[in-house]
């Protein structure tokens, strides 16, 4: 957790260092008349190619949570398991890192439609508490792929711009994560830089299935899990390196943590 709170923070700081360059870079805004009306941003390059790595920490609920069957491994005498459910964990805590290419293209001066393939991993904690008083760590780890679509507006060097997704991760243990992702955001763009800030809503449905050692028991369990907390506020920042290549570098704090490091090419 405190990588991804020092990489938040270096975000916030850097993202607030910029942001005065750019707003007292170049003449106010215009008056809007018919002889200077709203227009577009410049629209970019129709075709896309990025790379992004996402790192995320955050705390999970338990939805449901089944004991689908058991078996006595020792030592001790085989009594049947204390029964297990949402009121004996005190907490869940998430931690992912994902990887994943993307291809996007717009396909009118305001719409964006992309699609994306890679790969997650990451880890639950599972802390139970009463009697049972023990952490247990769940590894996972599978193929990440989804769409999405990017809707913006532009008014000189000003923007809205929301982003809609919805990916799958297939677990390498059959189960599966479900995730949709929607944020909108306001900012800035001057030369080269844009910054902006906004928020993260965040549906994630995370089924996951294995077996745990309860001492004198193995345990084989089917678990599903979402978002303690769906919004987060995130901040951050663009730079054209040159007329094709940028970099992307947002964060993301409050009651969910996230970095993401992005470089695209445009064709």
């Amino acid at each position: 957790m405190e990588r991804l709170q020092k990489l938040t923070l270096l975000v916030l700081a850097g993202t607030l260092f910029l942001a005065p360059s750019v707003l007292l870079a170049g003449d106010p805004p215009a008056e809007v008349t018919s002889e200077n009306p709203i227009e577009m941003p410049d629209r970019p390059a129709k075709l896309g190619v990025s790379g992004t790595w996402v790192g995320q920490e955050q705390d999970y609920v338990l939805d449901q949570f089944t004991i689908t069957g058991f078996r006595f491994v020792g030592p001790g005498f085989p009594v049947p398991p204390p029964p297990l459910g949402p009121n004996t964990i005190q907490s869940i805590r998430n931690e992912v890192d994902s990887y994943t290419a993307r291809v996007d293209y717009w396909l009118l001066p305001f719409f964006n439609i992309y699609g994306i393939v890679g790969h997650a991993g990451g880890e639950v904690d599972v802390r139970l508490g009463g009697p049972i008083n023990q952490t247990f760590n769940f590894e996972y780890n599978g193929t990440v792929y989804g769409i999405g679509g990017v809707a913006a507006v532009g008014w000189k060097d000003y923007f809205l711009s929301t982003d809609v997704s919805y990916a799958i991760t297939d677990l390498t243990d059959g189960a599966s994560i479900e995730t949709w992702v929607a944020s909108p955001k306001i900012g800035m763009k001057k030369g080269r830089l844009t910054c902006w800030v906004g928020g993260t809503w965040q549906s994630t449905s995370h089924e996951q299935s294995g077996a745990f050692l309860l001492a004198p028991f193995l345990l084989n369990y089917n678990a599903i899990l979402s978002d303690e907390n769906n919004w987060n506020t995130t901040v951050g920042f663009q730079y054209q390196l040159n007329e094709n290549w940028d970099v992307k570098v947002e964060g993301g704090f409050g009651d969910r943590h996230q970095t993401l490091v992005s470089i695209g090419r445009r064709f």
